[in-house]
């Protein structure tokens, strides 16, 4: 359907993207992400995607500094686009595209607990409870403070118990450890 076309051209774009300096790229990729924040704030959520999909293409087809610190720069960029696509795949009931987007979110830093976090909200959309678990759990161990992460852990614990009863629920809490 016309999501696919959008993906093929969106794509094909990213292909033919010419190859620029990151401190070329951060400006226009910095603005539409930007772009894309207010639209999300407003709740145009198809909006918010074009624009922080622009804002990937921009990144993703610049070239990596050799310098360390502007390629570490480049990267927390990426990452936090990444991050925004996730929230926005989220909010349009996309929750495998979301997944993507934190996948690649943790490709580019690993210690992310917002993209564990939202892995986990992914995973709960598509009742996949044990990996929803696994990811809030991961988030919870990078962010031991934060009320939202444990709450979501525990709505996880409870629709794995739900789900499979209680044989389910003690494998599940077995799990990772």
């Amino acid at each position: 359907g016309g999501a696919q076309a959008l993906q093929a051209s969106l794509a094909a774009a990213k292909a033919q993207a010419p190859r620029r300096k990151a401190e070329e790229a951060l400006p226009p990729a910095r603005a539409a992400r930007a772009r894309g924040t207010d639209a999300f704030k407003a709740g145009r959520f198809a909006e918010a995607l074009a624009a922080y999909e622009e804002a990937d293409g921009l990144l993703e087809a610049a070239e990596v500094p050799g310098e360390e610190a502007a390629a570490q720069e480049l990267a927390a960029e990426r990452a936090a686009v990444k991050l925004n696509l996730a929230s926005a795949h989220l909010r349009a009931g996309d929750p495998y595209a979301a997944l993507r987007a934190c996948d690649g979110a943790l490709e580019l830093d690993q210690g992310s607990s917002k993209a564990w976090y939202r892995r986990g909200l992914a995973c709960m959309r598509i009742k996949q409870f044990p990996a929803a678990k696994r990811n809030f759990l991961q988030a919870a161990k990078l962010d031991p403070q934060n009320r939202e992460i444990r709450e979501q852990l525990k709505a996880a614990m409870e629709a794995l118990q739900s789900a499979g009863g209680p044989v389910a629920f003690a494998s599940a809490l077995s799990e990772g450890d």
